[in-house]
């Protein structure tokens, strides 16, 4: 993989983030985790980025069987 290899990754990357932004925004932070519940800063969402990705996959499933 070259660099105009990892430039086009990235900028999908940041393309399909931004478009899920758009179609998945979060609720407001409550203090607590929004895939496990453990506290977290009453700034942020989750405690790390395993559950960040896990509540993206459950929310995607979700649309995707119509229960979102």
């Amino acid at each position: 993989m070259d660099d105009a290899d990892r430039a086009m990754q990235y900028q999908t990357n940041l393309n399909a983030e931004a478009a899920r932004k758009r179609v998945d925004p979060l609720p407001p932070p409550t203090g607590r985790c929004l895939y496990c519940r453990a506290p977290v800063d009453p700034a942020h969402h989750f405690c790390d980025q395993d559950c960040r990705q896990d509540w993206d996959y459950e929310q995607a499933c979700a649309r995707i069987w119509g229960r979102s």
